[in-house]
């Protein structure tokens, strides 16, 4: 028991009261999207930064756990573990050694290491993770008998080595899961959005949660699932679970208080006012089934309908925002058809959705000038393709 104890306050003083540093990795481009979410209400966090790639942000350990409920443009949230230089491999196995493994790992953990490394003496990725694993494994095992907190894991730890002009930084990822998957949709449709890519562009096309919201080419859903959540103060993690919570620093109490405290600002709608369609059947039933099983029936509703067929005089009679990522690249058979199929749906933009506002994702395509005026465009990447979202209001 005195050693239980003894290792009971070291975590409290090392990792669970101690203010860190944590890395809130983004896609590119995001990043000033989660920096406003770190700063805005549940989270509220001052110290922070926002870097290429993503936001680094100073907090407690129950600051990360409720990034990672709360975050809907973050791709993970990593907790820094250790910074240090090493031009030789002796000097960078001394270093993981030293590093107090046992705080941060179960003994029972399977942990993934992923390394990269940009102008370091020491480069080969092998080399580098094996030293990693070493130093875990004669520090875990010589704590192994004190570490009472060990549990059963249920999922890998993953550790990010990330070496720049000869120094280290090693990052112990909180997440599991990379966030996009919010725990909602067990299939995807053919090129899929990412959940954390249609939060960002909800935000960048300036949607209010609440307004009515038609997405004509739905696919997956996930334009609308994010639109209910965000709408309903539904977490973007409220259906998931985290690599923390097998952390031997993990406090199950404080994490039902956080989780508790998000369920406390829920709130509840009567009407539908979000309305997704596809021509895919077999897509419709799929995300019909999610909208029943998460109880989103009170927000969205699902037809099976071509865009080219929906009137939005049919479905309300509040102009609000249409958001479309039509089929463009390789879902299409060439970049001819993929012209047309765009400036087909522009057209019809402009001339169903007069006074509603916009967020329409596209190829570099040379053509929103003669169909949509006054739009705003912003860089996109998503699957490997460079993409231009158009957003504004139909005049």
């Amino acid at each position: 028991m005195p050693a239980a104890s003894a290792f009971e306050k070291r975590l409290k003083r090392q990792v669970v009261g101690r203010v860190r540093e944590y890395f809130a990795v983004t896609a590119p481009g995001l990043e000033q999207w989660c920096l406003k979410e770190l700063t805005e209400p549940p989270i509220s966090l001052k110290e922070i930064r926002q870097e290429t790639g993503g936001v680094a942000f100073k907090g407690r350990l129950s600051d990360c756990f409720r990034a990672n409920l709360h975050l809907r443009t973050a791709n993970r949230i990593l907790m820094r573990i250790d910074t240090f230089k090493a031009t030789n491999f002796g000097r960078f196995e001394k270093k993981t050694v030293q590093i107090p493994w046992e705080i941060y790992l179960s003994s029972k953990a399977v942990t993934k290491i992923h390394v990269s490394t940009h102008h370091c003496r020491l480069h080969h990725s092998g080399a580098l993770k094996d030293r990693v694993e070493n130093g875990i494994r004669l520090r875990m095992d010589d704590h192994a008998s004190r570490n009472q907190a060990a549990k059963k894991e249920t999922q890998p730890q993953n550790l990010f080595i990330r070496g720049i002009d000869d120094r280290f930084t090693i990052s112990l990822d909180s997440s599991g899961d990379h966030l996009h998957r919010r725990g909602i949709k067990t299939q995807g449709a053919a090129a899929p959005l990412r959940e954390t890519l249609a939060a960002a562009i909800l935000k960048i096309a300036e949607y209010t949660p609440g307004e009515t919201l038609i997405d004509p080419m739905c696919g997956a859903g996930t334009f609308s699932l994010e639109a209910a959540m965000a709408t309903l103060k539904i977490p973007a993690g409220q259906f998931r679970r985290f690599a923390f919570e097998a952390w031997p620093a993990f406090r199950p109490a404080r994490w039902w208080f956080i989780r508790n405290e998000a369920e406390k600002m829920s709130i509840a709608a009567h009407t539908p006012f979000i309305f997704a369609s596809d021509r895919q059947g077999a897509a419709c039933n799929r995300l019909s089934r999610i909208v029943k099983t998460f109880g989103f029936t009170c927000t969205v509703t699902v037809s099976n309908a071509d865009f080219f067929d929906v009137a939005p005089q049919a479905l309300t009679d509040l102009p609000g925002m249409v958001v479309l990522n039509p089929p463009y690249g390789r879902r299409l058979n060439t970049p001819i058809e993929s012209r047309q199929t765009i400036l087909h749906v522009c057209r019809h933009l402009a001339n169903a959705y007069r006074g509603w506002k916009y967020a329409l994702l596209i190829p570099k395509i040379k053509i929103r000038h003669r169909i949509i005026t006054d739009s705003t465009t912003t860089p996109i990447s998503h699957g490997g393709l460079n993409l231009t979202l158009l957003t504004g209001k139909i005049a």
